[in-house]
């Protein structure tokens, strides 16, 4: 909505951001978290400062620094320890073992666990992201397609009762294809609907059109609708595309300016100002031509009481600039940035420089915040594994001869107890103890927790070879123990 005449000035108004604004956002702040934004410091600076010189002068001095991965990657860390999941029957029972491996071998295939890493990350910063599993034409193995709004190419179609369902979805890629032995650029179009698969090829402006039947509506469990699933972590039932994070893209933004402005002071307070009292501004250039190491200012002859010019009354001096420190530009970024995020639940704890250790449940509580925004996006995490999971199940048994995954198998997710953080080797000695007589443990979650990248049947298997090894060593007689040991060891 345009702002018009008749709102007060001290009034402001809203609207959502355009696709193109979206886009825009979106992929300036994949540039960030990729650390690889530096190009976007001068834009931020040409943004803010109107002198041309102004901005020539910080893009000279600016320096890039990557704020966005670490600030991402620690509120959004579900998937350094993921979950569990369970296949359940619809009568409560766990599937076979033939599918449970089948199923197993697709999410090796699609490397499951890392990408849902990435993806947690980049829907939280983006806002939205679109993903759908898919079977490789050459290696016959899955894989996962994503899509996000930074591609402008992305186009959404929202059902008009629910329009945060997808009633059509669009997007193109350029590729390189072989044309009678001649790889040629192609661009090729994919649109997806309820029903069908429009796969449109340009090469050399000549379109070739190829319509599908893609038969997810088959899907009984699924119950149709177009094989994409979507993430984000704020939804209503008026628009498509969740809100990409504009706080972070602001802070970003900020910086640009702000460590620029500071590095460039830095620079300038490296030099005094070359002051010449008299000179016109001809004779200064000309004395200057090749000596100047840094600003020059040039000044009338000095006047009497009268205001006339004395004559002879040119002098050549210097003096230090004075005005803002580079340090206090420095602190007020630093001040800004510690505010913001304690704003969005990160201890101030975490800003300290203090050497003291802490307590692991003084740490739990001083992060208690942030916590809670990571818990209450599971259960967006988890419908969204539901629907990729209806997907990998569609398109196991459409694309597949080996193993069918029966209709009714659905996902749940067994999430792995908190991050915890010990002091000493006792502490953690002591919890473990006690989580073991507790029965709020079992040795297989204690395994899962040391070493997170092993399966619920991996760490199984390893607790049996370690219970069987320890049961034998500790059947060794004295003298059997002393003859592996050896006298002098004894």
């Amino acid at each position: 909505m345009l702002l018009s005449n008749r709102i007060p000035v001290n009034q402001f108004t809203y609207r959502d951001p355009s696709r193109a604004e979206i886009a825009a956002a979106a992929h300036a702040l994949d540039l960030e978290y990729r650390a690889t934004g530096v190009s976007l410091d001068a834009e931020n600076i040409d943004s803010r400062v109107r002198s041309f010189i102004n901005a020539d002068r910080l893009k000279t001095y600016s320096v890039y620094m990557p704020i966005v991965p670490k600030i991402i990657n620690s509120e959004n860390n579900t998937y350094i320890k993921p979950p569990m999941r369970h296949f359940i029957r619809a009568n409560g029972k766990p599937v076979s073992k033939t599918v449970q491996a089948r199923i197993d071998e697709l999410y090796h295939q699609m490397k499951f666990n890392t990408r849902m890493l990435e993806y947690e990350r980049q829907a939280a910063y983006e806002g939205t992201l679109l993903a759908r599993p898919t079977i490789d034409i050459d290696t016959k193995q899955m894989s996962i397609i994503k899509l996000t709004p930074a591609d402008l190419t992305v186009e959404v179609k929202p059902e008009v009762r629910c329009p945060d369902k997808i009633e059509q979805l669009v997007y193109a890629i350029n590729t390189f294809i072989n044309v009678d032995g001649v790889f040629k650029e192609a661009t090729i179009t994919y649109k997806w609907d309820k029903l069908n698969v429009t796969v449109i090829t340009k090469i050399d402006n000549v379109e070739n059109i190829e319509v599908n039947e893609h038969k997810f509506k088959e899907s009984s469990t699924a119950q149709g609708g177009v094989p994409w699933a979507t993430l984000r972590y704020i939804s209503d039932s008026t628009r498509y595309w969740g809100p990409y994070d504009g706080g972070l893209l602001s802070l970003c933004q900020l910086r640009s300016l702000l460590l620029a402005d500071s590095v460039h002071r830095t620079q300038a307070n490296l030099y005094e100002l070359l002051i010449l009292a008299g000179f016109t501004s001809t004779e200064a250039l000309e004395a200057t031509r090749t000596s100047a190491a840094g600003r020059v200012i040039q000044y009338e002859n000095d006047k009497d009481a009268e205001g006339t010019p004395i004559k002879g009354s040119k002098e050549v001096k210097f003096i230090s600039p004075t005005g803002i420190e580079p340090e206090k530009v420095w602190e007020i970024w630093d001040n800004i940035l510690t505010q913001w995020m304690r704003m969005r639940g990160h201890s101030p704890k975490n800003f300290e420089t203090s050497a003291d250790p802490q307590s692991a449940e003084a740490q739990r509580l001083s992060d208690v915040a942030l916590r809670d925004i990571q818990i209450s996006r599971r259960q967006f995490l988890a419908g969204f594994e539901q629907d990729m999971f209806e997907l990998v199940k569609w398109e196991n048994n459409t694309q597949s001869n080996t193993v069918t995954i029966p209709e009714d198998t659905r996902v749940e997710l067994d999430w792995p107890l908190d991050h915890q953080i010990f002091i000493s080797a006792s502490d953690k000695v002591s919890y473990y103890t006690f989580a073991l007589n507790s029965n709020v443990l079992t040795p297989v979650d204690i395994i899962r927790a040391e070493n997170p990248d092993l399966s619920e049947q991996m760490a199984v298997d390893l607790f049996n070879k370690n219970k069987e090894f320890n049961k034998e060593f500790n059947n060794f007689t004295k003298n059997e123990a002393d003859a592996l040991l050896g006298e002098d060891d004894v």
